[in-house]
C-alpha cells in the first residue's frame, strides 16, 4: 500500500508530507477500527549503513536469497522482475549492509514465515556484532547511520508520552 497508491493514484489524499505513510495508517485505521494518529518508519538505507558501521555481520545462509524482484502488480501492470542476483546458501557468511538488507527482506520466490526468520536472525546477528568494543570504535559512523534511520509524524512534545507509556 505504501507504494502501490501514492503511484497509481497520487494526490488522493491531498497535501501530505509522505502520502505513502498517510495510506498505510488510513487503511491500517479501517482494517483494524481504531484510530491511527500517527506513524514511525524506518529507513532501509539507514540500516544499511548501519550494518556496514558495525563491519557487517554474520549469518548462516541456508538457501539462496533472491537480491531484488519484483511480481507484477497485475493486469495492465509492468511484469514481474526476476531477481538480479542471490546470496548462495553457506555457513558463516559475513554480509556488508547491502547484502544483509537483501538477506532480510528478500522475498521473490518465497514465502512470508521464510523471511521473518530471516529478519530475526538479522537481528540477532546485528546484536551480536554491536559489542562494546565495535560500539567505542564504530561510535561516529553508527552515530550517523541512526540520524538517518527513522521518520515519524510523532509531535515532539508527546514523544516523552510515548516513552513513558512503553515502560509500564
Amino acid at each position: 500500500m505504501y507504494d502501490t497508491v501514492p503511484k497509481k493514484y497520487p494526490g488522493i489524499l491531498g497535501a501530505t508530507d509522505n502520502e505513502g505513510a498517510d495510506v498505510v495508517k488510513l487503511a491500517a485505521s479501517a482494517a483494524l477500527g481504531l484510530d491511527v494518529d500517527y506513524y514511525m518508519q524506518v529507513n532501509l538505507a539507514g540500516f544499511q549503513q548501519i550494518v556496514d558501521a558495525l563491519g557487517g555481520i554474520t549469518v548462516n545462509v541456508n538457501y539462496r536469497v533472491p537480491i531484488g524482484g519484483e511480481y507484477g502488480l497485475g493486469p495492465g501492470a509492468n511484469a514481474p522482475k526476476p531477481p538480479s542476483a542471490y546470496i548462495e546458501p553457506g555457513p558463516n557468511q559475513h554480509l556488508d549492509g547491502f547484502h544483509a538488507l537483501w538477506f532480510a527482506r528478500g522475498r521473490y520466490g518465497l514465502s512470508d514465515p521464510s523471511r521473518q526468520k530471516r529478519q530475526r536472525c538479522t537481528i540477532h546477528a546485528i546484536v551480536s556484532s554491536a559489542n562494546p568494543a565495535t560500539l567505542v570504535t564504530k561510535y561516529q559512523q553508527i552515530a550517523a547511520a541512526s540520524q538517518q534511520m527513522l521518520r515519524t509524524d510523532i509531535p515532539q512534545e508527546l514523544l516523552p508520552a510515548f516513552i513513558h507509556s512503553r515502560r509500564r
